[in-house]
């Protein structure tokens, strides 16, 4: 508690990715003092989740440098963005909200010369691995210059299209509504050419091509529906931090499993994360929590180890 706030401060003022082997060190480091320098008896992956899960809530630094980029990349979402999001743009053709959906990855970042936006890139990357979000279809995806809709790549026409505010596949799509405009709706809303009517078939043909057959706005995935939120309230880095930790695939399942086994019981799966969760909430006191986290996670040295 003494130290997180203090990398905090750093992962947030210092928009760079830290030192090659910063993580692993730091790492090292947290075992040695959890485990006052002996064999350590349990993963500290496992440590890292919530009450619930079977953990200690113990800080995971990685994913809390990785929840400080995104608290940063969401003030390229708001329509009132400081002066530092134009200066760090510079060089950009499409604002990086559209820019990200524009291409691979791999691509983006070897065309990027700005450290600080190459950086948030791959964290953001990171992250929609990690929630096994794939999908290469967004609301932020550009008409021009995406290259995953060929029409789109280069076209005169739909670089028009963003001079007269139809730069995202969400301006196709009528306000506060899952409905695809019609191209009439278009020509009214952005003053479009009759001549146009092509383009149109050919955007809604990509758009049913990447949603399987479906017409209808493509839904905010979880992690761009944080970045839509206000960047200035508080606890943006706690929940950005939750969201990822809630799809970490590792479980005290094999303690659970263990656990039946010995009780010949069918116990449910509510049971054991009411027990692991009423462990560090019955009581304030620490040693007594310690001592009932211990029991349920089986790290004792029975007389049998022993003998």
């Amino acid at each position: 508690m003494n130290i997180l706030p203090k990398l905090l401060y750093m992962f947030q003022n210092i928009p760079l990715s830290p030192p090659f082997g910063f993580f692993s060190q730091m790492k090292k480091m947290f075992i040695r003092f959890l485990w006052n320098n002996k064999r350590a008896r349990l993963r500290l992956s496992l440590l890292y989740l919530p009450y619930e899960r079977g953990g200690l809530k113990c800080p995971n630094f990685k994913l809390y440098y990785w929840a400080a980029q995104l608290r940063s990349i969401m003030f390229y979402y708001t329509n009132h963005s400081p002066h530092w999001i134009e200066m760090e743009s510079q060089g950009l053709n499409l604002p990086l909200p559209s820019y990200i959906y524009s291409n691979i990855i791999r691509k983006l970042l070897r065309e990027i010369k700005n450290p600080i936006l190459k950086n948030m890139i791959k964290v953001w990357s990171d992250v929609k691995t990690l929630l096994k979000d794939s999908h290469c279809l967004s609301q932020f995806s550009p008409l021009w210059g995406n290259q995953f809709f060929p029409p789109g790549r280069a076209d005169a026409t739909f670089k028009l299209w963003k001079t007269k505010g139809l730069r995202m596949v969400r301006d196709v799509y009528l306000p506060e509504s899952d409905i695809l405009m019609t191209f009439q709706e278009l020509q009214d809303k952005f003053h479009l050419d009759k001549k146009h009517f092509f383009k149109y078939l050919q955007l809604r043909s990509f758009i049913r091509a990447s949603q399987n057959n479906i017409f209808t706005k493509p839904t905010t995935s979880d992690l761009e529906e944080l970045l839509l939120k206000d960047s200035q309230k508080k606890g943006i880095i706690s929940q950005f931090y939750n969201l990822i930790m809630f799809y970490v695939h590792e479980s005290s399942h094999d303690r659970f499993r263990a656990w039946k086994d010995d009780l010949s019981l069918q116990l449910s799966e509510e049971d054991w994360q009411d027990a692991c969760t009423l462990a560090q909430t019955t009581s304030i006191n620490t040693r007594l929590k310690v001592i009932q986290f211990k029991w349920l996670m089986r790290t004792y040295v029975t007389p049998v180890e022993l003998c």
